[in-house]
């Protein structure tokens, strides 16, 4: 099943948000291949990060991620313990199905 389908399926009733994982691709790519996925996949935001980052990689505590939306949108998270992260995805989630 794809994050497609899953749109489909809900008949748009879910805020669906998907993550998009590279490793060590550039700012500007890594929001374009991003944005692709979200357009493919009619997501509300996709979170991108870039696993290859150095002190932000698979198994460290720290990340950082760009959250974009379907307007294009940005929200750059710097690197920064990956609980913030997650704090800050959460209250991005809430202000934006509030606004919907």
């Amino acid at each position: 099943m794809t994050l497609g389908h899953v749109k489909r399926v809900s008949e748009n009733d879910i805020f669906l948000v998907a993550f998009k994982a590279e490793y060590k691709v550039a700012g500007p790519d890594i929001i374009e291949k991003a944005y692709k996925k979200l357009k493919e996949c009619n997501g509300d935001l996709v979170v991108a990060n870039d696993i290859g980052r150095e002190g932000a990689g698979v198994g460290s505590d720290n990340g950082e991620v760009f959250i974009i939306d379907k307007h294009k949108k940005i929200i750059h998270l710097p690197l920064q313990n990956k609980r913030d992260i997650a704090r800050s995805l959460l209250y991005t989630i809430e202000k934006y199905i509030e606004s919907s």
